[in-house]
């Protein structure tokens, strides 16, 4: 019998519901001795029956097995490595690719491409201090585009680490090297932008068009921190000549921001209309039943992890406090508020949670049931770390972890922090779908470009709250955008009671700040209360249907 025979029927007897034991993994690669392992075309057509036999996830252990024993008998380079990294990224399995990074560093000398892709995957894994180490790493070794790595490095601190001055200093490094680096002038520029520089900031995008006339991103994003006509007109021009469609989508949806500003609504429907048609043509079609099935399964994780709490010892100092709910429903404008309290500080929009799991909320639902005792302390160690990064005043009670899609990691969230106070925002669905649709939110937003599908969206994030409320109870906490612009002291002061905290008038002066913000609410943050946007929809209901 062959060991590939041998491994097909450790495999096959092994019931899909299953998860690979370590004595299972032990059994297979001591079939054979260290003299005769496993060939990488061995591993390769293990991986094919693993595949066809709908036994990929159990059995990515055993998988990640085989790879190590290859390693560390030094038969695996690492063009041999790369296709299997991406079949653990793909499946969510960012630990496993770290490992495999880690072991193979340690049996061949470091490259600085290497060095480069493993900082990459500690970025997405929310390992950022590391990131940044193995990018440093790859510099010293003379990697090639060294204004790049730069560059990463800078985006940690700007967008993971909210250390802004950081981030200058390394964007200001690549432009050392290449002062005509367009990627490097325009997060420059979205840096500025994002701590209220605007002055500084349009003149990097100034400096973008100086290289690239028709850079379409800087048209934009000048053309929203400036109500001119004449870029206005500039980025009409543009659009006569440029055939790529994201540099499209950025000036259409700019004009119809533009053309909103100044009253002109059939204008900024007609932009909009055209930017949301392109991308639900690009993006992968919204899927009402797997989203009603998605929530069906995070309701069924919710009770089982309710019922089985995290085994810990471990004294928490830092107690976070999440504000989530439906994108565009208020959250940066109430975190922006509470933040102004003296016992609270905010982490920002922190994708820690959604990085964990590949930013796939589906691959937390599929490994959610088996995920071990080690592995949640591992994630609440890591979590505590970057809240304690943020946290520095000892007058601090809470610190704020705001993202709105968190409210699908609340099951995640609640095993770990069992006390977590949770507020959810909420607002007029016919504005969230106005605000949603003046947004580029990515292609996993797939709802995001058709109002019949973001109600239906809508409908299933609201089964999904409503089953929450139901098992967390007291610990939740809704506020209402529209409460919050007609009544701000009142309804400000009763969610503070919500947190054990008294009013303070610092709150008033949310607008008043010098923090980063890389939201689609940046512009808003550093405005006064307005009531602007409440109603909104009644300019624009030919484009909901209504």
């Amino acid at each position: 019998m062959t060991l590939l025979d041998v491994l097909k029927q450790q495999v096959t007897r092994l019931h899909v519901d299953e998860v690979l034991t370590s004595k299972a993994i032990q059994e297979v690669t001591q079939v054979r001795s260290l003299e005769e392992l496993l060939t990488i075309a061995e591993v390769d057509n293990l991986l094919r029956f693993i595949i066809a036999n709908n036994k990929l996830t159990q059995s990515l252990v055993l998988v990640e097995a085989l790879l190590i024993v290859l390693i560390q008998n030094k038969r695996l380079r690492y063009a041999d490595l790369e296709p299997f990294l991406g079949l653990f990224v793909k499946q969510g399995h960012l630990e496993s690719v770290i490992t495999l990074h880690e072991v193979f560093l340690s049996k061949n000398s470091a490259s600085p491409n290497t060095l480069f892709n493993f900082a990459y995957y500690l970025d997405k894994h929310g390992q950022y201090q590391e990131a940044i180490s193995s990018y440093k790493k790859a510099l010293s070794l003379g990697i090639s585009s060294p204004e790049e790595v730069y560059l990463n490095i800078a985006k940690i601190y700007a967008e993971s680490l909210n250390e802004p001055g950081q981030a200058k200093v390394y964007l200001t490094k690549a432009l050392g090297i290449k002062p005509s680096y367009v990627a490097g002038l325009l997060n420059l520029a979205n840096l500025d932008a994002a701590c209220g520089r605007i002055s500084e900031s349009l003149q990097s995008y100034e400096n973008v068009l100086k290289h690239e006339p028709n850079n379409a991103l800087a048209l934009s994003r000048i053309l929203d921190l400036h109500n001119s006509e004449e870029i206005a007109n500039r980025a009409i021009s543009a659009l006569d000549v440029i055939k790529d469609l994201q540099a499209r989508l950025d000036l259409q949806f700019s004009l119809a921001r533009y053309y909103d500003k100044q009253g002109e609504y059939l204008k900024a429907s007609d932009f909009l209309a055209h930017a949301n048609q392109a991308l639900k043509q690009s993006y992968p079609k919204y899927d009402q039943s797997k989203q009603q099935e998605l929530v069906t399964n995070l309701l069924k994780v919710a009770e089982e992890f309710k019922a089985s709490k995290l085994k810990t010892n471990l004294e928490r100092k830092t107690q976070p406090l999440f504000i989530s709910g439906m994108f565009r429903s208020g959250s940066t404008l109430l975190e922006k508020v509470l933040s102004k309290h003296s016992s609270i500080s905010s982490a920002g929009e922190m994708p820690f949670f959604p990085n964990r799991f590949g930013n796939s909320v589906f691959n937390f639902v599929e490994s959610a049931l088996s995920i071990s005792n080690q592995q949640l302390e591992e994630i609440l160690d890591a979590h505590q770390v970057l809240l304690q990064k943020v946290s520095s005043r000892a007058s601090d009670v809470y610190t704020i972890d705001k993202r709105p899609d968190n409210v699908f990691y609340i099951p995640l969230i609640k095993k770990l922090y069992p006390k977590a106070k949770i507020i959810i925002t909420e607002r007029d669905i016919r504005d969230i779908s106005v605000s949603i649709l003046f947004q580029q939110l990515g292609p996993s937003f797939t709802y995001a470009n058709d109002a019949s599908d973001i109600n239906h969206y809508y409908s299933q994030m609201m089964r999904l709250i409503e089953g929450y409320k139901s098992i967390y109870g007291s610990d939740l906490y809704f506020v209402r955008y529209e409460d919050v612009v007609s009544k701000f002291e009142d309804t400000i002061s009763q969610c503070l009671r919500f947190l054990g905290l008294e009013f303070e008038s610092e709150c008033t002066q949310f607008y008043k700040t010098n923090e980063t913000s890389f939201t689609a609410s940046m512009e808003q943050i550093r405005s006064p209360l307005y009531n602007q946007s409440v109603g909104r929809w009644k300019n624009y209901k030919p484009l909901l249907g209504l």
